[in-house]
């Protein structure tokens, strides 16, 4: 039989956790402390795979991981509006990221295996393409136009 369970935390967090019939947990719902809500669904084994989240600092985002639990994808949307989808490897490592600028300007940045920001493209305020190489110590290395 499913199970619903409805409490507080030691640390005053509200919960609502869910159960499958095996007694799986496979989802939580939390207010922290500091009043952020949180949504967690998980698989049969209980290993998280979305999580929902608005922070506290009014951040929006969701998460989706792999069967290990690690974070593969990341869609966010700041305080101001501006979305941002990052996408990381098996080591937890950002690799790109697409989104907005406030002003609406897109971007697409890629980043190497130690995490650093290697290629950026984006449009400029006229609507021309920016393209920029970065080198391994974060210097840009190569720009268009």
């Amino acid at each position: 039989m499913s199970a619903v369970t409805v409490g507080v935390r030691r640390d005053g967090a509200a919960h609502v956790l869910l159960a499958d019939h095996h007694g799986h947990h496979r989802g939580a719902l939390t207010i922290t402390p500091g009043g952020s809500p949180g949504l967690t669904l998980n698989d049969e084994t209980g290993t998280p795979r979305l999580g929902l989240t608005v922070a506290p600092d009014d951040w929006s985002e969701m998460d989706l991981y792999d069967r290990a639990g690690g974070l593969r994808l990341g869609l966010s949307v700041s305080p101001h509006g501006a979305p941002v989808i990052g996408f990381d490897d098996n080591a937890g490592r950002r690799r790109m990221l697409i989104g907005l600028f406030l002003d609406g300007k897109p971007m697409l940045d890629f980043f190497d295996q130690r995490g650093v920001a290697r290629l950026l493209m984006t449009l400029r305020a006229t609507g021309t393409p920016r393209l920029i190489a970065v080198g391994r110590k974060s210097q840009i290395i190569w720009e268009v136009p």
